[in-house]
């Protein structure tokens, strides 16, 4: 059986967190450390079982996250480029996430240029 990306993830910072626990630590440290985590058994794999369960659900949740927003973001810039009026300024920009820094710096320079008090402008006139 194949071994998850996340599993080698996990094991790789296991790994890394053994080493730097290997790096010795104050009294005081470690007095605040074992009030705010308790005692942690690196070689209980009941425990390792459940932490790395734990960290591949926050990778998912994170990863539908970016999913989400990414899409989202896709669709506004889309929506927008696929408007005419605004085809002569969004022509020569990149479609995709590769596009986010055009539509941005045009964000930015309508904001500078008071678009936005412009509209409440006109929404009260």
């Amino acid at each position: 059986m194949q071994k998850s990306k996340s599993y080698h993830l996990c094991k790789r910072e296991l790994d890394r967190s053994k080493r730097l626990a290997e790096v010795e630590l104050d009294e005081q440290v470690k007095q605040q450390l074992k009030a705010l985590v308790g005692n942690i058994e690196l070689d209980n794999s009941s425990y390792q079982t459940q932490i790395t369960k734990q960290l591949e659900e926050k990778i998912n949740e994170n990863q539908s996250r970016l999913n989400k927003y990414t899409h989202t973001a896709i669709g506004i810039m889309s929506s927008y480029k696929s408007k005419p009026q605004w085809q002569a300024y969004t022509v020569e920009w990149e479609t995709g996430l590769n596009g986010m820094d055009d539509y941005i710096a045009h964000l930015n320079q309508l904001s500078n240029e008071g678009l936005p008090e412009l509209l409440d402008e006109f929404k009260n006139a």
